[in-house]
């Protein structure tokens, strides 16, 4: 007779990848239901792409002014609780004008808003990978 436990470690692992996108969509649709008035804004909101970390949304041009609020801060801080939760992951968030790079771009401030965008969401990618890189450094260290 064969021992199950092992015929079943030698199976292959199967990692099932995150639906990022419904991880967004159940986060915002809470965080909505939970508080209308400050964050109701989030339902014109549209999720792009997870990257090593950093979940990157766009914004239309509707709600961009929400992000030069004093209360920016605090509601970004809450968004990315809400999805980490979810994710049971640390996940940064990073947000663009939802201008599309396949759009034309009709002035240099719209340029000016792509550019601004794309930097803060390479910038928190490099400081993520900057620290998965100084962890790694430093368990080596511990290792030798």
């Amino acid at each position: 007779m064969t021992d199950e436990r092992n015929s079943i470690s030698s199976q292959p692992i199967k990692i099932m990848s995150k639906n990022y996108k419904e991880i967004w969509s159940v986060s915002i649709k809470e965080i909505i239901q939970d508080s209308p008035l400050k964050f109701g804004w989030l339902e014109n909101s549209q999720y792009h792409s997870t990257v090593d970390g950093v979940m990157l949304i766009l914004l239309p041009d509707s709600v961009i002014s929400q992000t030069q609020t004093l209360f920016w801060p605090q509601a970004i801080e809450k968004i990315r609780q809400k999805v980490q939760s979810l994710a049971k992951e640390d996940i940064e968030i990073a947000y663009l004008n939802d201008i599309k790079i396949t759009d034309e771009i009709e002035s240099n401030e719209d340029l000016l808003k792509l550019v601004r965008g794309i930097n803060v969401a390479v910038n928190k990618i490099l400081n993520r990978l900057k620290k998965t890189q100084k962890e790694n450094s430093n368990q080596d260290s511990n290792d030798k």
